[in-house]
């Protein structure tokens, strides 16, 4: 009677697969609270909360972000802009 121990390559398998799976679980789960909040009406409530300060002002100088990226402007100078603009209008807002 014998035996055989098998210590294998040392290389892991599956981790792509598993990153793959997750990745998936996440975007079908954001598409799920997508949907919901289209559905429930509360994307608007949902908004409001996730952008500070004014909703319109925030949402203007978010518009103006993604167009100064489109633009060519760097990322770090669209985004410097935009935390200024939000900034600038909270202190002039009562």
């Amino acid at each position: 009677m014998g035996y055989r121990i098998d210590y294998g390559s040392g290389k892991k398998t599956g981790g792509r697969r598993k990153r793959l799976r997750v990745g998936l679980i996440a975007a079908i789960c954001l598409c799920l609270l997508v949907s919901v909040l289209e559905v429930s009406g509360l994307k608007t409530m949902f908004w409001n909360r996730l952008l500070p300060g004014d909703p319109a002002v925030t949402a203007a100088a978010l518009e103006e972000m993604v167009q100064a990226i489109r633009s060519g402007e760097s990322a770090a100078g669209a985004v410097t802009a935009f935390c200024m603009e939000i900034v600038e209008n909270a202190r002039t807002s009562p």
